[in-house]
């Protein structure tokens, strides 16, 4: 499968909200499988995990160590290896509670930029931070 903005929405799946907490599933074209997520903590370090997994899109902020650094010079990956959701599984995937499609963009300052979906007549929402994602999510819940 070759990497593009095309295939890179997230679907996120919420079936349930207990305490204020999310729960639910994530679907994309580029996942093995659903992630299955506990809370929205969760779901971000599960997201963060696969994103830096596939370098895609790629973080903008140096690695930094205390030993000997070593250079990459590897270039953005161009296709990945393995079997992945196709289209049509991610768009007929919905939540009990709700459901909205995350593009993630860039990822600039150690944090994620991109828009939310919400696959309804509301607005496309962007967001500068997943500090700011967290924000956008938890008052779209209380409603």
């Amino acid at each position: 499968m070759k990497l593009n903005q095309s295939n890179s929405d997230l679907r996120i799946c919420v079936d349930s909200i207990a305490q204020g907490q999310i729960s639910g599933r994530v679907y994309g074209q580029r996942l093995e499988h659903p992630l299955v997520f506990a809370d929205i903590g969760d779901m971000l370090l599960q997201i963060d995990d696969i994103l830096n997994a596939q370098d895609y899109p790629r973080a903008f902020q140096r690695k930094r160590s205390f030993g000997v650094e070593q250079k990459s010079t590897a270039p953005l990956p161009i296709e990945l290896e393995g079997v992945y959701m196709s289209k049509e599984t991610v768009e007929t995937s919905y939540g009990k509670i709700a459901t909205y499609n995350v593009n993630i963009t860039t990822r600039q300052n150690t944090s994620w930029q991109g828009i939310i979906d919400w696959l309804d007549d509301s607005p496309i929402i962007t967001f500068r931070s997943a500090l700011e994602f967290i924000h956008i999510i938890n008052e779209a819940i209380k409603k």
